[in-house]
């Protein structure tokens, strides 16, 4: 004996088709097994589906370290790369803005809102004579949450709570090849500093160590204190030397300028200290060197003309990377 093989509907549970019967009914037609089965495909499907990424991101200020309070919001858009005569070709998307008066010695968090493109910011420290106060990356469709009172700011280690007064924001291009440079560029400065630099002349028995961050996406920053034996004297000798990527119609290359230099007269001593030529001759020394040894590890680089920094680590590690 055999036995047909039939095909039975699918088992729908007697809520779902008491809610059937009543929409045709309404509706004045009925719904056949076919529909409602493509009805809770298509349903199903909406709600596991995730919405695109928004291309855009967004950098928020806060007065309270809970991410609440008074508030200034910074957006970055990726179509924002406007092309230029000098440089066609699409770089980074900036965004330099300084904290609003509502907030001004009051930031105490920020919310790194991600789209499409990895983002960089920096935060600058109001009471750091430039420097920035930290550098904080995020990844595509990321969210990241600063408290500026439990985050410390290079250099010096400060909690930087009350204390920002500016960000630095880009976008990196989708597409670029990016290569270490921090490292390379502590080194360069070590060797420079030591043919140049004398201790006699500097009134330097020790120096502090050098310091090396990345400012924005176009400019890092060289810099070193000096101290001496006579407490009263602490870092009579402060040099810092700014190092910009440019862009332009050179092709990519690096460019040193001498930004902060301070020379100050002891006290607490008969003799006194006095900056004279030969401290300026070495200052001098000192950013020629440096520029000349950039020059060579620019053109080492297997780069394009356009380049830009990113940090690896907070401030002090950082890379450059080019566009194709």
């Amino acid at each position: 004996m055999s036995i047909a093989r039939t095909n039975r509907p699918a088992r729908v549970s007697p809520r779902l088709l008491a809610l059937t019967a009543l929409v045709a009914s309404a509706a004045g037609g009925c719904v056949d097994d076919g529909s409602l089965d493509e009805d809770l495909e298509l349903t199903e499907a909406a709600e596991f589906s995730r919405p695109p990424l928004p291309a855009f991101t967004t950098v928020t200020l806060y007065s309270e370290a809970g991410l609440w309070g008074t508030s200034q919001t910074v957006t970055l858009y990726p179509d924002n790369r406007a092309a230029t005569a000098i440089d066609p070709a699409p770089g980074p998307v900036r965004q330099n803005k300084a904290v609003q008066s509502s907030l001004r010695g009051s930031v105490s968090s920020a919310r790194i809102v991600c789209g499409t493109s990895a983002t960089d910011v920096i935060f600058y420290d109001a009471d750091a004579n430039g420097a920035p106060g930290a550098a904080v990356s995020c990844r595509p469709g990321a969210t990241v949450n600063t408290n500026f009172h439990t985050t410390q700011g290079y250099p010096g280690g400060v909690l930087l709570g009350d204390r920002i007064d500016g960000l630095n924001a880009w976008l990196r291009p989708d597409v670029a090849n990016e290569y270490p440079l921090s490292q390379a560029v502590r080194s360069i400065w070590s060797d420079v500093h030591g043919q140049v630099v004398t201790s006699a002349d500097w009134y330097a028995p020790r120096a502090k160590e050098a310091y090396v961050y990345v400012y924005d996406a176009n400019t890092f920053l060289v810099g070193q204190e000096y101290t001496t034996f006579n407490d009263t004297r602490e870092a009579p000798i402060t040099i810092h030397i700014y190092v910009h990527v440019m862009n332009d119609a050179s092709g990519f290359r690096f460019q040193t300028e001498l930004h902060y230099f301070t020379c100050t007269r002891a006290t607490g001593s008969s003799s006194g200290i006095s900056c004279g030529a030969r401290v300026d001759q070495q200052r001098n020394q000192l950013v020629q060197q440096l520029q000349g040894r950039l020059n060579t590890l620019a053109n080492a680089l297997p780069h394009t003309r356009h380049g830009y920094l990113y940090p690896t680590l907070g401030a002090i590690e950082f890379g450059v990377g080019f566009v194709p």
